[in-house]
């Protein structure tokens, strides 16, 4: 029974193609800046609502990207893909 309990605790953060908005600026990699709480990968729809830097290359081939007129979406230094 508890390994079952803790299978569900994980499931929305193993799923794909969710809905994620960001709560705060900050690192785009960091889970704390997206509801639900998780680092966004390929297949997520993708709310940008803060100033989120991109400090690493993402591996992103589908899904969607909104940046919202209070939002952006920036690199670091280098050029990132």
């Amino acid at each position: 029974m508890k390994k079952l309990l803790l299978f569900a605790l994980f499931i929305p953060t193993l799923s794909f193609g969710q809905t994620r908005t960001s709560t705060a600026a900050g690192d785009f990699i960091n889970p704390l800046n997206w509801n639900p709480m998780g680092v966004p990968s390929s297949g997520d729809s993708l709310i940008v609502n803060h100033a989120m830097v991109m400090t690493t290359d993402i591996y992103y081939t589908s899904g969607r990207i909104t940046i919202t007129p209070n939002g952006s979406l920036v690199e670091d230094a280098t050029d990132r893909n």
